[in-house]
């Protein structure tokens, strides 16, 4: 374990050398990002580092700067952009680079895309069945959380709990691990319908929220509509507790 992460160091370290000191760790290298959405631009200093930095978007050969996407901003490692900073932009490859504020390049991402839209892949949906609209729940209840997939899966998914705009994972829901773990793949019980119900923790603040449901092993994923957090119920029943 030891010589995998001194040879992932190295490989970091050997990357920055070619496109400043700075690892841009998203987009990921062929991630493709819609024009119209939320995106985090997140990076790694590893060299000097700089008080605030500039993000652009740049063509596919890093010959043309096509956007200013962030000006001297505070460099804390990651950028949310708008959800309409790339509403301009025509569909292609692009490179993002991280500057100086004295022009310096400090780093640069590999090629990815932005996109119109993204045909989903019907071998890779997940079908959320329950909840299958806005739900408005109180803590200390349950809801039950239903999904189908086209092929059969095993039971390998993650549950997690994310801000409305998935920029922010707010906590792990339930890992999903596939039963009978040590046997092969080929006789792994698989099905198209899953079910799990989930009790909401009573110290969960109130507020909105949606469910993210994928494969950690693949590039599958969804989420649920909106789940909103009320905590009146808990207040009535305290008044009426206390009224006996």
């Amino acid at each position: 374990m030891k010589k995998y992460l001194l040879s992932l160091i190295l490989i970091l370290f050997v990357s920055s050398l070619f496109a400043g000191t700075y690892l841009i760790t998203s987009p990921t290298p062929e991630e493709k990002w819609l024009k119209i959405g939320i995106h985090k631009i997140k990076w790694l200093v590893l060299g000097d580092n700089t008080e605030r930095v500039n993000i652009l978007l740049y063509s596919k050969d890093g010959s043309k700067k096509i956007l200013d996407i962030a000006k001297n901003i505070k460099n804390t490692g990651e950028f949310i952009c708008n959800l309409e900073t790339f509403k301009d932009v025509s569909d292609g490859e692009y490179r993002i680079f991280i500057v100086s504020p004295e022009g310096n390049v400090l780093g640069e991402s590999k090629l990815f895309k932005i996109v119109t839209k993204i045909s989903p892949n019907p071998d890779k949906k997940i079908r959320v069945l329950s909840p299958s609209a806005p739900l408005v729940i109180t803590p200390g209840k349950f809801i039950n959380i239903e999904w189908k997939t086209p092929k059969k899966l095993p039971e390998n998914f993650l549950l997690e709990l994310y801000t409305p705009d998935r920029t922010k994972k707010v906590l792990l829901i339930k890992r999903i691990l596939p039963p009978l773990v040590g046997i092969s793949k080929d006789k792994l019980l698989k099905k198209r319908y899953f079910k799990f119900k989930w009790i909401v923790p009573t110290t969960l603040p109130q507020g909105e929220y949606i469910i993210k449901i994928s494969v950690p092993d693949k590039n599958i994923k969804t989420f649920t509509p909106l789940i909103k957090i009320n905590r009146e119920e808990i207040k009535k029943d305290v008044r009426r507790h206390r009224e006996r």
